[in-house]
């Protein structure tokens, strides 16, 4: 039995500087290209910002994939939200 509260999805919103470009609310996980490399980030990651380098972002859920070239920028990762700009 999960415990009542406990996250078991992310959501995802990547944005420009000129408008929200993709959300997901119920991504099971979020690869970043970090820039100290590639993070796994999953439900209840431990809050963490952090620049971003050259490289795909993806979003899993289930077994559908979407794919993001990322040019820079920060992330922003809460347990149960990560937030690209």
């Amino acid at each position: 039995m999960l415990a009542e509260g406990l996250l078991m999805t992310i959501h995802v919103e990547i944005v420009s500087q000129e408008e929200k470009v993709f959300e997901e609310q119920e991504a099971d996980m979020v690869l970043v290209p970090g820039s100290e490399g590639i993070m796994g980030v999953l439900p209840r990651h431990a809050p963490t910002v952090t620049t971003l380098a050259y490289g795909e972002l993806v979003v899993k859920k289930g077994n559908a994939e979407e794919s993001f070239a990322i040019f820079g920028g920060v992330v922003d990762i809460r347990p149960g939200k990560v937030v690209v700009l």
